[in-house]
């Protein structure tokens, strides 16, 4: 191929323009064999154009709205064309300060951040700290930010950015304050009555929640005279120095206590056995009068006397250790004593030995009396009595009762 004009070089071989329309400077100068001005320039881009003037070539673009962009112009046949760079359409402005808390807690949650509107940005990158995500906002001037529960200190950085790229940052230093190590306990399981006494340890305020409504702000309250509506889960939020807090639990178990019960066999007399008898637990604690005691269930005291009258007293305990009391009273009466007196012996025969009278004492001190003849009934059943007139040696005596005791007694009248 013949070229009728060709070029030698050009310079200088690569421009820059900025992002605005219009020439660039420099001029390109050509050079030529024999300073031919016959040369080409050729070019194929919408935003750049050229134009020749003898052995100078000037470079024309439009304005850049967008990211930096190169275009080549070719002078003459050669290979390497004119490299033409022009800026982008304009970097973001500096970011302004970010509004929000300096000092969080790990594991919370909905932290509002927000930076003013920086000029020329169409987009916004934020950095967090390890363990920190954006949950709403992203891309954005105002962002929520969730701290996990090893979220670490660190900046919260925005910049603007655009099609040119990022502007210059603003940053804002986060303390992730640790969360306080709570712990929670009790001296559960209790009996109904006793006192429940919650412990917990890890910072330096707490709060006590739990059945009933209960509420309570000190470390280690107590709950006197508990019910089983005291059972439940009891919470505690405990707070550190840094306003940080964490929930510990702890379950408290009240148990009913037994329904005792306690009798016996009294009244009963001087010299009989009491019998005394419980029920409503496993276990059982007797006490009495004379400082009685005894763990049998139904215990026997033989042989009792008139001291041994009073009160007993029975602790039953049942399988979860708890306890309940139930009494007895218990009446000795004292021994029962009488004699007759009156009547005549010996007498004649067919004559009258007079009148009989039996006199008692003890036992409860109302008495019943019946009188026997010759073993035989007479169904008499009066202190006082007559037999009549005797044809032949008798035998009298009479039963004499006082509740539940009998004195047996006989007079003989020959």
């Amino acid at each position: 191929m013949v070229v009728d004009c060709p070029v030698i070089s050009f310079s200088p071989t690569e421009i820059y323009a900025g992002n605005g329309a219009g020439q660039v400077y420099p001029t390109v100068s050509v050079s030529t064999l024999n300073d031919c001005r016959g040369y080409t320039v050729t070019e194929n881009y919408s935003w750049l154009s050229y134009s020749k003037s003898g052995l100078n070539v000037t470079i024309t673009v439009q304005a850049n709205t967008g990211p930096a962009r190169t275009g080549y112009v070719w002078i003459g046949s050669g290979d390497s064309p004119l490299v033409v760079n022009q800026a982008c359409g304009g970097y973001p402005g500096a970011a302004g300060s970010i509004s929000g808390s300096s000092s969080v807690c790990q594991g919370q949650m909905g932290i509002s951040y927000s930076v003013g509107a920086i000029s020329g940005a169409t987009g916004y990158s934020w950095t967090l700290p390890s363990g920190a995500t954006i949950s709403s906002g992203s891309n954005t001037n105002s962002i929520t930010v969730d701290f996990s529960t090893s979220a670490v200190s660190g900046d919260i950085t925005v910049r603007g950015t655009n099609s040119c790229g990022p502007g210059t940052a603003s940053s804002l230093y986060v303390s992730v304050n640790s969360l306080p190590t709570a712990t929670s306990g009790s001296n559960s399981p209790v009996c109904a009555g006793q006192t429940i006494n919650l412990s917990s340890s890890g910072g330096s305020s707490y709060s006590w929640s739990g059945p009933n409504n209960y509420a309570s702000s000190s470390q280690y309250p107590s709950i006197p005279n508990a019910s089983t509506a005291n059972t439940g889960t009891y919470t505690v939020i405990v707070t550190n120095s840094s306003g940080c807090s964490a929930i510990s639990n702890t379950y408290v178990t009240v148990n009913s206590l037994p329904t005792p019960s306690a009798s016996s066999n009294s009244p009963v007399c001087n010299g009989a056995a009491i019998g005394l008898l419980s029920s409503g637990g496993s276990g059982y604690s007797w006490s009495g009068p004379n400082g009685y005691s005894s763990t049998l269930q139904n215990p026997t005291i033989p042989n009792s006397t008139t001291s041994m009258s009073g009160t007993y007293y029975v602790t039953v305990t049942d399988n979860n250790n708890c306890s309940s009391q139930a009494s007895v009273s218990v009446t000795v009466y004292p021994a029962l004593t009488a004699s007759i007196s009156g009547g005549t012996s010996p007498i004649c025969y067919n004559t009258s030995p007079g009148t009989f009278t039996a006199t008692a004492s003890g036992g409860i001190g109302s008495y019943s009396y019946l009188w026997y003849k010759n073993g035989v009934s007479t169904g008499v059943t009066t202190q006082n009595y007559s037999p009549g007139l005797l044809p032949s040696s008798s035998t009298f005596y009479c039963d004499i009762t006082s509740g539940s005791g009998v004195q047996w007694l006989h007079l003989l009248h020959l």
